[in-house]
């Protein structure tokens, strides 16, 4: 137990270190992935972004620099980092359950007799991993995103408290099955980590742990990336979604036809340009740092434990 504890510390360091740097790209990725396409007069479209802020910042962004030029333009360059603090424990949090249950599900995934495990067992093991996070923390994910997509100054609690009030407790878990979908992500990067880690003869070094998580997300972003995007509107437009015959559920379908309607199938990968810089950057310095933060957490832990 102690040995997990000590990786999922080592963990939560290292990935909120790596966001501090990537927030505003972040931000931006969220405004593009929430921005819908406006509907014509004449459209049939059944959802449409109901916050002024968002769609007058992003409505016509067609670029992560444009996004950010628009947000500092219009909002102010404080609205970057709108959802920061929340966004940090969020962070936090999600690293430290990721590699808490990652070192527990070792010896199952990998047992002690097998010297490496097979492509299949680190697939398994990552995405087993990442199940636990979305269970644990999609609520947290749900209230980062709207904080982020709207630019709202309002705390995470009264954030929190108003989607419970308007939508429902459940509510809290909008997105659940394209965030377990996406628990192929961390099971894709993991399982790349471990090839490169094993086939690479180079001396373990932080440029060389940074080039690894930078190839390793890359690939996993890519895949998954038509789940992030649907993830992230079924968070966001849970709010105020109206018709005549009150509020209408979003399903993962609606979502996806809507997203193919209005845009076409490449529409499914609208913002993975900032998306996978955020990404690949986040991960190749979490990558990097955490392993140098390992040896603090561990000298942490034998002097005060």
């Amino acid at each position: 137990m102690s040995t997990a504890v000590r990786a999922a510390t080592s963990g939560a360091i290292a990935s909120m270190c790596a966001l501090l740097v990537t927030f505003p790209l972040a931000t931006a990725k969220v405004r593009m992935q929430a921005q819908r396409h406006t509907p014509t007069p004449t459209s049939t479209s059944t959802f449409t972004t109901s916050t002024s802020t968002t769609s007058t910042s992003t409505s016509t962004s067609t670029s992560a620099t444009t996004v950010i030029t628009n947000i500092i333009s219009q909002e102010g360059v404080q609205k970057l980092y709108a959802g920061l603090l929340p966004a940090l424990g969020k962070q936090g949090g999600t690293n430290f359950i990721f590699y808490f249950f990652f070192d527990l599900l070792k010896r199952f995934f990998n047992p002690r007799h097998k010297q490496r495990s097979t492509i299949l067992h680190s697939l398994l093991h990552g995405m087993s991993a990442g199940a636990c996070v979305q269970m644990v923390m999609l609520p947290t994910d749900l209230v980062v995103t709207r904080l982020m997509a709207t630019g709202s100054s309002k705390g995470y609690f009264a954030t929190l408290f108003r989607i419970i009030q308007t939508d429902g407790v459940l509510s809290l878990w909008s997105g659940i099955r394209p965030g377990l979908a996406l628990t192929v992500n961390p099971g894709l990067t993991t399982t790349v980590r471990s090839q490169l880690n094993a086939s690479l003869t180079s001396p373990v070094t932080a440029w060389r742990n940074f080039l690894i998580g930078m190839v390793s997300k890359a690939v996993a972003s890519t895949i998954t990336y038509p789940y992030t995007l649907i993830k992230v509107q079924m968070q966001v437009y849970g709010m105020g979604t109206n018709n005549e015959q009150g509020k209408k559920s979003l399903t993962m379908s609606d979502v996806f036809n809507q997203v193919v309607n209005d845009n076409g199938v490449l529409g499914l990968w609208k913002g993975l340009a900032p998306q996978l810089t955020n990404a690949v950057l986040k991960e190749a310095l979490l990558n990097m740092v955490r392993l140098e933060i390992v040896q603090f957490v561990e000298g942490a832990f034998n002097l005060f434990c």
